[in-house]
């Protein structure tokens, strides 16, 4: 069983501390950091960082591309890349450390030519086996529609294997035709998906988690932040509260919560194990600067403050 990652659209995200961060003024940034992003990597390194290999298939383009290239050549994990027109993204970051709130900017997506798109689907068809765990996480490079998402969905059930859709928008709508094995939205996804003004409650994710569940999907993972998170499956709902921690960055905090839904089910784990250790990962990830993967000490320690010993392979290696 392989553990593969495909992030389409990944960035080097530069983050900016602030102590306070004032709009429409002159900021000064207390620290200044540069990291390799994209959700699929920041999966990817996750995984490594417990132990675990995977590989991730990349789309590339430019000088930005090859400075990304050049980190993700000095990781453990394989790496299949597709290079495309354009440049990837230079994204930034602002940590207004007195809210504890985090401003993002994203740049323009490089774009995707036909042959490239046909390069990217050989990659894909070599790479998935039955029995293989797969992440299509995050955004997509301008020339590749929506529903990609949906055709890797169906590509990768139809291969016997598992899909974990990590996505928003089109991309996610687009994505849940393809019956996904797992999903993982956010408040603000739920929020978009059912088209509402306001905000959504409690009542009305467990609405869209049953909806989920009843097209076929294995797993609905609705990440609240601070709140916690709600998790479906056929065993029913369980809600999560969110855990007590030091937040330093809230970037990759959805990312990590993937890597350890697929270490989980790579493990085995039973489905309280599983989403317990999805709300340790997540909850270390916070308190660790930029995109940087959870301490396993801190996780180990989280696990323990919601009494779980813990089995398997994520405790023990």
């Amino acid at each position: 069983m392989k553990r593969i990652t495909i992030t389409l659209n990944p960035a080097q995200d530069r983050t900016l501390y602030l102590e306070q961060f004032k709009l429409h003024r002159t900021n000064r940034a207390r620290k200044v950091m540069t990291q390799v992003g994209g959700k699929g990597i920041n999966v990817s390194n996750t995984l490594e960082a417990f132990g675990y290999d995977s590989l991730a298939i990349v789309l590339l383009a430019g000088e930005s591309g090859e400075q990304i290239q050049r980190d993700l050549d000095g990781h453990r994990y394989g790496c299949s890349t597709v290079w495309i027109d354009g440049s990837s993204r230079l994204n930034l970051k602002i940590m207004d450390e007195s809210e504890q709130a985090m401003t993002e900017v994203n740049d323009v997506s490089p774009v995707i030519t036909m042959s490239q798109f046909q390069d990217l689907w050989a990659i894909l068809e070599e790479s998935v086996e039955a029995g293989d765990i797969v992440m299509l996480c995050g955004s997509a490079p301008q020339g590749l529609p929506p529903s990609f998402y949906g055709e890797i969905a169906e590509f990768v059930r139809l291969r016997h294997a598992t899909l974990i859709l990590d996505a928003d928008g089109e991309n996610f709508r687009a994505g849940l035709e393809g019956i996904p094995a797992v999903i993982k939205p956010n408040a603000e996804e739920c929020q978009a998906y059912r088209g509402s003004d306001v905000p959504l409650n409690e009542a009305d994710y467990r609405s869209l988690i049953q909806e989920w569940l009843m097209s076929g999907i294995r797993y609905c993972v609705v990440s609240l932040g601070a709140r916690g998170a709600l998790f479906g499956s056929e065993q029913g709902i369980v809600s999560m509260p969110g855990l007590k921690v030091d937040v330093v960055s809230t970037t990759g905090a959805g990312d990590s919560m993937v890597a350890a839904l697929a270490i989980g089910l790579s493990e085995g784990l039973d489905n309280l194990e599983l989403y317990r250790l999805a709300m340790a990962v997540s909850g270390a990830t916070v308190e660790t600067a930029g995109t940087q993967p959870a301490r396993r000490s801190r996780v180990i320690e989280l696990m323990k403050e919601m009494n779980v010993e813990g089995r398997g392979g994520w405790y023990e290696n």
